[in-house]
């Protein structure tokens, strides 16, 4: 556990570091005072980490000698920045000292909880399947072209999965840390404890509390395992819900607004519709003629963006897979357009299924889907309770400006790909809006303590209770035995792992790649270079690997090189489109 608290220490000191770097960049360009809470200063952070990140793996790879640098990077901003360092730990020091015993508890009980939960992640088919071996890549390799053609899922390239391959800590202790997400989450859980302390204990952020634990409580499996889900979730939630508490975020700190969006889209796409607030600060910040923050806020993005999508056309040879629509460019190592169409076609297909899935489980009544299920019910009827307050003459602008942006996202969502996992903080924040919208007076005025206080320490605790369990289970079901404190205070575990003996090699030109011996089990967790067999044109595409291994070759010398699909293969799949798409509607018909 030891372990996972360092790598908590770490994360959260570069990207509040980088933070605080980029912030006064920032200040300093445009001449402006804006400030931030601990949360934004991480989150920009997170954007500006990325930023650097994206343009230099497109030449190096990711790994921890970055990391060491941007720590070197940081201890040398705070070594020039001493007075500030001080005075930001002596307001800490001041606020822990005015916590009550019980405020204090509650503090910890969430440290406590993650810890448990992260010490032996949740099995998390996804990521032992594509997401863990894609980090190994980053983390060894600078982009490689064509690794699409390996393992199609290489294409989605979501920046989370980059920014993790430098915070893995591989390096110290032998296997890799996947407790990014769990920073971020922590950040936004003790931002509620305190606005609940600071606000004088209003209603309003036990509601907010309550919401997040949703999140830990329903998408749990994710905070251990890498995912390219949670942190999207997490920052959408608190994105809309620092919105609806305070409008004029939109225009007091248009640096956060404005950048968070454009980061979220590089982790997932799903994300992008957010970035209709970018619309609106543009068009703001033109009538104030604020020009400066203007171009250093388009600037910012470009560097964001851009070399993401360079990326995307490195790995697979589209601009944004599996959008095989913008189909631009023409490189050797570019996946087959009917490789790109039925990713595309799953991706639509299983999010459905994945929605049609909640609902069976709503009236199978397990608990965490039954309460997505019926915050769902209450959001899909509130145009007509939101409708009677505007004829009411009852809700104001700003906040019915919100809530058809919110219903727009969730619209947008279902529209796309209706998963849960893809718009679960906007739902969360409607529900939110409408508390506010219904309990105004609470929502904004009313104060409780006592209560409020203990509301607090029971959410907590129920965590903690669930974590003990998931922990006790985790435990039994690896067969852990803890014969001296070091075990436990000291070791991170997978549930399960995959050793070299676990896979059959196959030789790739001068290369050996590990494929998996079993069908049903085809996790390659973090083994480089390995796959999964089977695949068209030799088996049908069921949602697993997309081509056969015997269709890729690979593009020079040493891997790093690449991988494209052989041009004889290109000719036969594309001429057997319809047959493969067929074969896949067919098998999923089959399948319910």
């Amino acid at each position: 556990m030891i372990s996972v608290l360092f790598s908590w220490l770490i994360i959260f000191f570069v990207l509040y570091s980088f933070g605080e770097i980029f912030i006064a960049i920032y200040r300093k360009i445009c001449k402006t005072t804006e400030n931030y809470n601990t949360v934004d200063i991480a989150l920009i952070g997170l954007c500006f980490t990325v930023l650097l990140l994206s343009i230099s793996s497109l030449f190096i790879p990711s790994n921890h000698y970055i990391l060491i640098s941007y720590c070197i990077i940081a201890i040398l901003y705070w070594w020039k920045n001493k007075e500030a360092l001080a005075e930001k730990i002596k307001k800490g020091k001041s606020f822990i000292k005015r916590l009550s015993t019980i405020e204090k508890c509650a503090a910890i009980l969430p440290v406590v909880s993650l810890l448990l939960y992260c010490y032996i992640p949740d099995q998390f088919y996804d990521a032992e399947y594509y997401h863990y071996q894609q980090i190994r890549w980053n983390e060894e390799f600078k982009v490689v072209p064509g690794l699409a053609n390996l393992e199609d899922r290489f294409g989605f390239n979501s920046n989370y999965l980059l920014v993790s391959a430098i915070f893995t800590f591989r390096f110290l202790f032998k296997e890799a840390h996947y407790t990014l997400q769990s920073v971020v989450f922590l950040c936004m859980i003790y931002w509620t404890l305190a606005s609940f302390i600071t606000s004088g204990h209003k209603v309003q952020y036990i509601v907010l509390f309550f919401l997040f634990s949703l999140v830990f409580l329903t998408q749990s499996y994710m905070f251990g395992a890498s995912s390219t889900d949670i942190i999207p979730i997490l920052c959408s939630l608190y994105y809309l819900t620092k919105i609806i508490i305070s409008p004029d975020v939109v225009k007091k700190q248009p640096l956060l607004i404005f950048l968070l969006p454009v980061l979220l889209v590089t982790f997932k796409l799903s994300s992008g519709i957010l970035g209709l607030v970018c619309i609106y600060i543009c068009v703001y910040l033109i009538k104030q003629k604020k020009y400066k923050h203007f171009l250093f806020l388009l600037s910012a993005s470009v560097f964001i963006i851009v070399p993401w999508l360079i990326r995307n056309i490195i790995v697979s040879g589209y601009l944004v897979y599996p959008v095989y629509i913008v189909d631009i460019f023409s490189f050797d190592w570019k996946v087959p357009e009917t490789s790109t169409i039925l990713q595309y076609i799953h991706v639509e297909n299983y999010a459905k299924d994945m929605f049609s899935l909640t609902f069976h489980n709503f009236l199978s009544l397990k608990p965490g889907d039954t309460i997505n299920f019926v915050f769902f019910i209450i959001i899909s009827i509130s145009p007509l309770f939101v409708s009677y307050l505007y004829w009411k003459n009852k809700i104001v602008n700003r906040y019915l400006a919100i809530y058809l942006f919110i219903m727009t996202c969730i619209i947008f969502s279902l529209y796309t790909a209706p998963d849960f996992r893809f718009f679960y903080g906007y739902l969360l924040a409607g529900i939110f809006l409408l508390y506010i919208l219904i309990f105004p007076l609470q929502g904004k005025s009313r104060r409780i303590s006592i209560l409020g206080n203990c509301s607090f320490c029971l959410i907590i605790s129920a965590w903690l209770f669930l974590s003990v369990n998931k922990f006790i289970d985790a435990t039994n079901h690896i067969n852990l035995q803890f014969t001296k404190i070091s075990d436990i205070a000291m070791l991170y575990r997978q549930r399960g792992v995959k050793i070299l003996s676990s896979f059959r090699e196959y030789k790739l030109g001068e290369h050996t790649i590990y494929i998996t011996y079993k069908k049903e089990d085809n996790r390659t967790f973090d083994v480089i270079p390995a796959t999964s067999p089977y695949g068209i044109p030799y088996e049908p595409f069921i949602g697993l690997r997309m081509q056969d291994i015997r269709t890729i070759e690979t593009r020079g010398e040493n891997i790093g090189d690449g991988f494209r699909t052989k041009k004889e293969y290109i000719d036969i799949i594309e001429r057997n489109r319809e047959k493969y798409i067929e074969e896949y509607y067919l098998y999923w018909k089959n399948t319910q």
